[in-house]
C-alpha cells in the first residue's frame, strides 16, 4: 500500500504527496464541484482531484440534493468542472473526492456513480460521511463502507483520519479507521493520511 500525506494549503488547495519520497501524487484545487473550482494553470500534478461537498442543511434540503434534480445538477457541475480541469491541465487524469453534503456522501451512491462513470476515478473519505446521528455506530458504518467500496473498480485512494472527538468513548484514531476500511484500502492500494 502506498501511503500519502494529505496537506491542506493556505489557499484552500489540498496536496497529496507520497509519505516516503514526498513525490506529488495529486492536487485538489480550491473550491468544490458544487461551488466552483479554481484551477491554477501553472501547477503540474499527476492527478487533479475535484472535491464534491456542500453545506448540510435541514432534512428537506438534504433530500432535495439526492433527488433526480439534485443528481442532474451535480452531473452538470461535474461536467463543467471536468472540462475546466482538462483545459487547465490537458491530459491529466481527473478524480472525484466526495464529501459531506455531496450526492456521493455514502457508499451506495458512490458505487452507483462509479458504475455509471467507470472512467472517473474516486478518492473516498468515509469519515467525512459520518453524521452526528451516525457517530455512536461509526465503527459499524466505517466497516460497511470499507466492505462496500472494496467493490468499486474506480477507487484510487482512501482518505484516513480519526473519527469523533479525541477522548470521547466512540472516538476512533486513524489506525483504527484504517483497519475498518482495510478492504477498500486494499482495493485502492493507496491511503492518504490526514
Amino acid at each position: 500500500m502506498q501511503r500519502l500525506r494529505v496537506i491542506q494549503e493556505p489557499n484552500g488547495a489540498v496536496r497529496f504527496a507520497d509519505a516516503e519520497t514526498n513525490r506529488p501524487w495529486g492536487m485538489s484545487p480550491p473550491g468544490t464541484i458544487e461551488a466552483g473550482v479554481q484551477h491554477a494553470t501553472t501547477t503540474t500534478t499527476p492527478r487533479i482531484v475535484l472535491r464534491s461537498s456542500k453545506p448540510i442543511g435541514d432534512a428537506e434540503s438534504v433530500f432535495a440534493s439526492w433527488s433526480a434534480a439534485g443528481w442532474d445538477a451535480f452531473e452538470d457541475r461535474l461536467h463543467q468542472a471536468t472540462a475546466a480541469a482538462n483545459t487547465a491541465h490537458p491530459g491529466t487524469p481527473v478524480l472525484v473526492w466526495p464529501g459531506p453534503g455531496s450526492v456521493l456522501s455514502d457508499g451506495v451512491s458512490t458505487l452507483s456513480f462509479a458504475r455509471k462513470h467507470p472512467s472517473i476515478g474516486l478518492v473516498i473519505d468515509p469519515v467525512s460521511w459520518i453524521t452526528d446521528a451516525m457517530r455512536p455506530d461509526a465503527e459499524d458504518h466505517l466497516r460497511r463502507f470499507g466492505q462496500a467500496l472494496a467493490l468499486c473498480e474506480s477507487l484510487e485512494a482512501v482518505i484516513v483520519r480519526g473519527a469523533g472527538t479525541p477522548g470521547a468513548p466512540e472516538a476512533l484514531d486513524a489506525d483504527s479507521v484504517a483497519a475498518l476500511l482495510a478492504p477498500a484500502i486494499e482495493r485502492a492500494g493507496v491511503a492518504g493520511f490526514v
